[in-house]
Order: C-alpha cells, then structure tokens, then sequence
C-alpha cells in the first residue's frame, strides 16, 4: 500500500484539526452554558429556554464534528453539511442579537456576536478544506 504525497494528505490534516476544534468548541460552549443557564440567564439577560436551545445546539455540533473529525478521510458531502450549519448558526445568532438587542444585557449581546464570528470562521475553514483550499487568517493590519 503506497501513501499519497504531503501535498495531498495536508488539506485533510487541516481538515480533520479543524474538525477537533468545532467538536471542542461545541462541547465546551454546552458544557458551559447548559449547567450554568439559570445563573447565565440573569447575567445575560436572555431567555432561559434559548440559553439551553444553545448549549443544546453547542453538543449536537460537538457530537457532528467528532464524528467527522474520527475518520481519516471525512466525507466531502458531510463536511459541506456542517460548515453550511455552522453558517445558518452565525446568522441565527446575529439575529438573536438583533432580536434580543433592547432586553439582553451587553455580556449576553457580546456573547451571541462572539459566537456568531467564531462558528462562521469555522463554517468558511471547513467548506474551503474540503475542497483543498486554505484556513482564512485572522490578521491583524494590513502591511
């Protein structure tokens, strides 16, 4: 059995840290906001019942990313799915934000922007790996 060069296993090794990181990302925003939404809910000053919507969201993600992130080649069709997912997230927390803009607090606010920059990040990496393409970088100035 020959392997493949670098230049070919590298998007799927990028593709599969990527993976890692929604998978931790996910478990780790669940692992967060479920057991702490009563206490989150008055310091954001967003429904309860959303909050565990989220953290809900945050695991139903984590559990996706792992099991694309365990296959050595995730498939391509599955990958588009939850970077498309990760996409509709960001827009449905930007629309939170704006939804809940006169009622939540500015820590609340900020967490739904937060969230919305990351998980689309994330949404636009995995639909460019999957097809070989490059990360975006986060840069900070133009030189």
């Amino acid at each position: 059995m020959s392997r493949r060069p670098l230049q070919q296993q590298a998007p799927s090794s990028r593709l599969r840290r990527l993976l890692w990181a929604d998978f931790t990302a996910g478990a780790t925003a669940g692992a967060f906001v479920l057991p702490l939404s009563i206490w989150l809910e008055s310091i954001y000053q967003i429904p309860r019942l959303f909050l565990l919507f989220m953290g809900t969201a945050g695991f139903l993600y984590a559990a996706i990313a792992l099991a694309l992130a365990s296959r050595p080649v995730p498939p391509q069709h599955l990958v588009t799915l939850l970077g498309s997912a990760n996409l509709v997230w960001a827009a449905v927390c930007v629309l939170s934000a704006f939804i809940l803009l006169s009622s939540a607090s500015w820590l609340g606010l900020a967490h739904l922007v937060v969230e919305a920059v990351f998980v689309a990040w994330l949404g636009v990496n995995e639909l460019r790996l999957r097809s070989g393409s490059k990360v975006v970088e986060v840069s900070q100035g133009a030189t």
